[in-house]
């Protein structure tokens, strides 16, 4: 369950949440055929390869790494797309195998903002640890209006915890839940999963029925995310059984999703399924995914890692958990209580768990 200002977070990117890129409108055609010459033309004169360069790489991350991928972003981002601009920020602030620069995340913030997108105001104003809160108030109450969503419920998460205003905090969440919905059910599957954890928050009694249609929408678009989603549905008078739940699972693996592939293995045994998760879910942790980096975090547990891979994924874990993401220092934890023997360690277990609670990861303080 997330809080008010948990569901905001997630929406403007803080707090390790998987990136919500803003919306921009379809970039001119690039002149490229494929990731290698998009790249290349990329990094030769940044323009509308860059964009086509990196959506591929999100399309293939275990053909790329963290260096280029960000590479494009920032040639995506001079060439003006905002959206990419607010990637980049998120890139260079989340991965846990980069240098943390918190002056080249700010920048590539600030590109977006002049850009036009609000959510990468805010995370340049967070950047600099200072928030002008009237000020940024007036800037997501205008993008609000003007029909997005993510601002609309950033807004609305901020009130309650600023202001303490219920009120707004649900007619705010409505609003923003309706229009990520919109565009969603619109054919944006991207938005899909973000409608799903909008219309979810606690206080609006949206029905399973009614998340369970975006969910499914996205799992049509081909998003990943929204397939693993509709799989785990509870809630609705359609939750699906164990085949459908693996079928589902298979097709969020097969549009590269680490958690389904995960899933796809543990269920079936299959070892190499197993090596895939484990290579992906590193993937996509190095470029800052948080969620990906938990299902590393989580291989821990196994007994089917060998040495090598032990050492290697022990070591992005505690990278992860020292970028804050608290969600992957609780699994690390909980593999230190229950993992294969050799790996128990209960002392820094239950330090970890405290840690992560006193940071606010409501899962460490049930234990």
């Amino acid at each position: 369950m997330r809080t008010a200002l948990g569901l905001a977070l997630v929406l403007v990117g803080c707090g390790g949440a998987a990136p919500a890129p803003p919306v921009a409108p379809p970039p001119p055609k690039a002149v490229c055929t494929d990731l290698a010459s998009c790249e290349r033309t990329c990094l030769a004169t940044p323009g509308p390869s860059c964009t086509t360069a990196a959506v591929d790489m999100r399309r293939a991350p275990l053909e790329t790494d963290v260096n280029r991928y960000l590479a494009v972003l920032d040639g995506a981002c001079t060439a003006g797309n905002a959206a990419e601009c607010f990637t980049a920020g998120r890139v260079i602030q989340d991965s846990p195998v980069l240098p943390g620069n918190e002056k080249r995340a700010k920048a590539s913030f600030a590109r977006g903002c002049q850009l036009g997108d609000v959510i990468s105001c805010l995370n340049a104003e967070n950047a600099q640890q200072q928030t002008d809160w009237p000020a940024l108030r007036t800037k997501l109450d205008r993008a609000c209006t003007d029909g997005d969503g993510r601002a609309c419920g950033a807004l609305g998460g901020l009130r309650l915890a600023i202001e303490n205003d219920r009120d707004d905090f649900i007619a705010f969440s409505l609003r923003s839940a309706e229009l990520i919905e919109k565009s969603c059910l619109a054919g944006t599957g991207s938005d899909c999963m973000l409608a799903a954890l909008s219309l979810n928050t606690p206080a609006l009694h949206i029905p399973g029925e009614r998340i369970l249609t975006v969910l499914r929408r996205g799992c049509d678009l081909g998003d990943g995310p929204s397939c693993f989603g509709e799989a785990n549905m509870k809630g609705s008078s359609n939750d699906p059984d164990e085949v459908t739940k693996l079928a589902l699972w298979r097709k969020a693996c097969e549009l590269q999703h680490p958690d389904a592939c995960y899933a796809v293995a543990m269920t079936s045994g299959d070892l190499p399924g197993f090596v895939h998760a484990v290579d992906l879910a590193t993937a996509k942790c190095e470029v800052g995914d948080s969620d990906a980096c938990e299902v590393v975090a989580t291989t821990l547990a196994t007994d089917q890692l060998t040495p090598a891979q032990v050492a290697a994924v022990g070591k992005l874990s505690q990278q992860a958990c020292d970028r804050h993401m608290l969600n992957v220092c609780y699994m690390i934890s909980r593999a230190l209580e229950k993992g294969p023997d050799e790996r128990r360690d209960p002392a820094r277990s239950t330090k970890l768990q405290t840690d992560a609670c006193s940071a606010g990861w409501v899962p460490a303080c049930k234990n």
